[in-house]
């Protein structure tokens, strides 16, 4: 069976092949996704949207307690 060579070394397997891929991928991705959370902490702007959100995630639990989404029964 042919060899392929990869970043991790050789495999005959494509199936482990495809597989040590999205799992590089992946890593890659969460990487620059904590890269890019850490350094928009960093920034006013970010801060700001942030706190908008949180406040109306708060907003949304204080009307979900106070005015409960279930349907009255007939």
């Amino acid at each position: 069976m042919a060899k392929i060579y990869t970043p991790d070394g050789e495999s005959t397997d494509l199936g482990e092949v495809i597989a040590a891929w999205r799992m590089r991928q992946r890593l890659a991705e969460e990487a620059e996704q904590r890269a890019a959370f850490i350094a928009s902490q960093n920034d006013p702007e970010v801060r700001a949207w942030i706190e908008i959100a949180q406040n109306e995630e708060a907003l949304r639990a204080v009307a979900r307690h106070v005015r409960p989404t279930k349907k009255p029964a007939a």
